[in-house]
């Protein structure tokens, strides 16, 4: 009987013990305007003791004294607090995870992207401008699905011309591109006055354009002048530059021409083609100066030949083309040999220096925003050169409660050379 009490202490004991190393919080879980979150979920740091919140926002569990708790929920920032009773806890709407995407849409009009029922995809500005791109299409192509480029502007000024979902018919397949809801040239689009681009595939996503927009839309927002009564200067500066990358083999072992594809020295008569492969010239004074009657017998190759069947360049001595011209080299004759850097040293390093200022103001009833930018760029090709220099300006003015004004102009001059 004593063994059975003594036991029965023992038990107590322990229960007691493990019930004092408990202890029960309970609160209330609202958001920053006092409604509550329900379904909240409220952790035991650190262990995997946790609770969830009822509909009312309401909880209460046991966790050991002293512990942190963890309250998370849906589109809500974490928290972690002191445990306590009575407990009421606020968390912050986290606006990264609750806010809509919101993307701009044919005629300028602004949507959530769920609510759309066609493809449309979005870049805002800062993403375009890393590198420094010099045209609008150049600046996409990688960052939106779907859009391929079709021609690069690295041999001329042209801008680069790209596919939305590749090649959909035999006529022209490029898309329109449309500023503040106006149909225009790339060419009139200022890079540093991005705010964002809406790329717009299919025909339901471009239907409110017509048939113009068969092959797509980029639909360009500018960036806006605020109706704080604050006043901002922004400067941009990029430089770039390019080189080229491939060139094609070439062989440095014949000459031009076709000599080497006749079969005996007497092809084309006597003494027009001599052993290695050179031409002859053959001295007629009915036709020749008699100045020329020097010449007779002197090599050349096939001047206006484009493949290489000529003879071999070993250093023989030749008349080369610009030794039929009047001058000073008139008449002069030079060993034929291999050029094997002829062609990469004709092209130069390509430089692009593209530099923009905005000016920005406005107050309660109006903004504006005025921009200069300015691109000089060099090509590979020698002498190639463009000066481009471009303004833009918007606003709006509010001259009533339910009448405003606004306006947005760009001017484009540029030297090419």
């Amino acid at each position: 009987m004593r063994k059975l009490l003594t036991l029965l202490a023992v038990q107590l004991f322990l229960l007691f013990t493990a019930s004092a190393q408990k202890t029960t919080v309970s609160g209330k879980i609202t958001d920053d305007k006092g409604n509550p979150v329900p379904l909240a979920t409220i952790t035991e740091k650190g262990t995997s003791n946790a609770t969830v919140a009822n509909e009312a926002g309401i909880f209460s569990f046991s966790v050991s004294p002293g512990a942190k708790l963890v309250v998370t929920a849906t589109g809500y920032q974490t928290r972690e607090i002191a445990s306590g009773n009575n407990l009421n806890v606020e968390l912050t709407v986290a606006t990264s995870d609750l806010s809509e995407v919101i993307v701009t849409t044919a005629l300028g009009v602004k949507r959530e992207k769920k609510a759309l029922g066609y493809s449309v995809q979005e870049v805002k500005g800062e993403n375009l401008t890393i590198a420094k791109s010099i045209d609008l299409s150049s600046s996409i192509v990688g960052k939106v699905a779907g859009v391929q480029i079709v021609g690069s502007p690295s041999s001329t000024f042209d801008n680069a011309d790209i596919l939305i979902r590749g090649v959909t018919g035999l006529g022209p397949q490029a898309p329109i591109f449309v500023v503040d809801g106006t149909i225009t040239n790339q060419s009139a689009v200022i890079m540093d006055n991005i705010e964002s681009i809406s790329v717009l595939k299919g025909p339901a996503a471009t239907a409110l354009y017509g048939q113009r927009a068969a092959n797509g839309a980029v639909v360009v927002t500018t960036k806006k002048g605020t109706r704080r009564k604050t006043t901002s200067v922004e400067l941009n500066l990029g430089a770039t530059f390019e080189k080229l990358a491939l060139l094609p083999p070439y062989q440095n072992e014949y000459a031009g021409g076709y000599s080497s594809s006749y079969t005996s020295v007497s092809s084309l008569g006597t003494g027009y083609l001599d052993a290695q492969g050179f031409y002859l010239f053959k001295y007629n004074p009915a036709i020749h100066p008699a100045s020329w009657s020097t010449f007779n017998g002197q090599r050349m190759i096939e001047y206006g030949a484009d493949e290489s069947w000529g003879p071999r360049m070993d250093g023989s001595l030749y008349r080369p083309y610009y030794s039929w011209y009047p001058g000073d080299e008139f008449g002069v004759q030079v060993p034929l040999v291999p050029q094997p850097d002829n062609v990469k040293n004709f092209f130069r390093t390509g430089r692009n220096l593209n530099n923009s200022i905005s000016f920005t103001s406005g107050a309660e009833n109006y903004n504006f925003r005025m921009t200069y930018g300015n691109q000089d760029r060099t090509l590979i090709v020698p002498e190639a050169r463009r000066q481009q220099h471009q303004i833009g300006l918007n606003g709006s003015y509010d001259i009533g409660k339910y009448i405003t004004l606004s306006n947005d102009l760009i001017y484009t001059t540029a030297d090419t050379k």
